[in-house]
Parts: C-alpha cells; structure tokens; sequence
C-alpha cells in the first residue's frame, strides 16, 4: 500500500468511529443524586484532630534547644578559662601506666 491509502484508511477507521456516536444520547445523571450526595454529607460525621500531641512535641524540642545552648555556652565558657595558661597548668605532668598487670 502506499501512503495515501493508509491515510485514507485510518481517516475513514476514524470517521467511522465518530459516526458509531451517532444518535447517542447524553449521559444524564438521577434527580435524585445530588440530594442524596448532600444528604451524606450532612449525615457524616467531621473528626475534630487534636494538636495536643504536636504541642507538647513542640514543647519538648523547645527545652531540648534551650539545655542544648545553655550546655553548649558553659562548655565554651569552661573551655576560654581552661586556654589561659596558669602556673598550676605549666607545672601539672602526667604519667602513664605501663604496668597492666592488675590482678597480682
């Protein structure tokens, strides 16, 4: 076949289709849908949702921020006063175990 009798085909597969339409008529729904829909909706019931739980999260995230920083600040604070060098830090030593026999 060449190209213009497939264009012919699939223009009269198409036309055919549209004309199958033909005489049809449109879909029409109840009288008595929309009141019934209404009804349902009135008749259910609405769920009221409590925040009480995302309050108290809140709540929660709050003080975790606030023990956070104030943690946070003293450990800053502590460790600016530990920086400075005084003549008790210069003249502590230390000394490591190398005995590790604990049990004689």
């Amino acid at each position: 076949m060449d190209k213009d009798q497939e264009f012919n085909d699939d223009q009269n597969w198409k036309e055919d289709i549209l004309n199958s339409l033909e005489g049809m008529e449109k879909a029409k729904p109840s009288r008595n849908l929309l009141p019934d829909i209404e009804r349902r909706i009135n008749l259910s019931e609405t769920k009221q949702v409590s925040f009480a739980p995302l309050n108290v999260a809140a709540a929660i995230a709050v003080i975790l921020v606030v023990i956070n920083v104030l943690v946070l600040s003293r450990f800053m604070l502590v460790g600016n006063n530990e920086n400075v060098s005084s003549p008790e830090s210069a003249t502590q030593t230390f000394t490591l175990v190398n005995d590790f026999s604990i049990y004689e």
